[in-house]
């Protein structure tokens, strides 16, 4: 499809149409005085962009269409970088062209939460936290080995299985692939211990949460909140 377009006011990022057709008019040029563009595609954008030098128009982007009020800012967006972002105002603030999460000072003082939703967010927050720690890399002989879901974890449980079954021999070496993506060579026997660290890690973990869970049941102001953290 072939779109004849008025230039002056392709200028002012209107697509006024001259003319549609599926034919190509080689002589537009001439045809329209000079005081046309072509188009080609199947859909002519309705805001446009001139572009004087190849004399063509493309589809205006989200600023231009702000900065020539053909388009306005929703109340949650902001123009970042040239970039529109979108945040949510109740839980996000602005700080030197940053978004940013307010404190939980704030969220209590503009009543957008309770205390008790605080504490209720604080809870999963530090729950996320925990959950970080139990899947990080542990550290085996100065190496960082990766434990972080249950398919690297089943890598050690069928170790033990071969040395209980006696298909593998503690002595015996394997190159490990290491969190960096290197290589060391460990013995069976020590590729073994992951599972007891992890496990320990894991209770111990555990047992921290749910101290600083508890400690999170009983605080009654935002600052006692503020100062439970992993």
């Amino acid at each position: 499809m072939f779109y004849y377009i008025d230039k002056e006011e392709a200028k002012k990022g209107n697509s006024l149409v001259l003319a549609v057709t599926n034919e190509q008019y080689n002589d537009y040029k001439q045809r329209f005085n000079d005081k046309a563009i072509e188009f080609q595609g199947e859909n002519l954008p309705f805001y446009i962009t001139y572009n004087e030098i190849t004399n063509t128009i493309r589809e205006a982007t989200e600023l231009e269409k702000i900065d020539r009020g053909q388009l306005k800012l929703d109340e949650n967006q902001v123009i970042i970088n040239n970039k529109i972002i979108t945040y949510n105002k109740d839980f996000q603030k602005i700080i030197s062209e940053k978004i940013v999460n307010k404190e939980l000072k704030e969220l209590l003082e503009t009543n957008i939460l309770t205390i008790e939703e605080i504490k209720t967010k604080k809870i999963e927050e530090i729950k996320k936290t925990r959950d970080e720690f139990i899947n990080s890399d542990l550290e085996l002989d100065g190496c960082l080995i990766q434990v972080r879901d249950q398919e690297d974890r089943d890598k050690f449980n069928r170790i033990i299985l071969g040395l209980l079954l006696g298909q593998l021999r503690k002595e015996d070496k394997e190159e490990w692939r290491l969190s960096d993506n290197s290589y060391m060579s460990f013995t069976y026997s020590k590729l073994a211990e992951i599972p007891t660290i992890y496990s320990n890690r894991e209770r111990d973990a555990f047992k921290k949460f749910h101290i600083l869970e508890e400690k999170l049941k009983k605080a009654k102001t935002i600052n006692e909140i503020e100062e439970i953290s992993w």
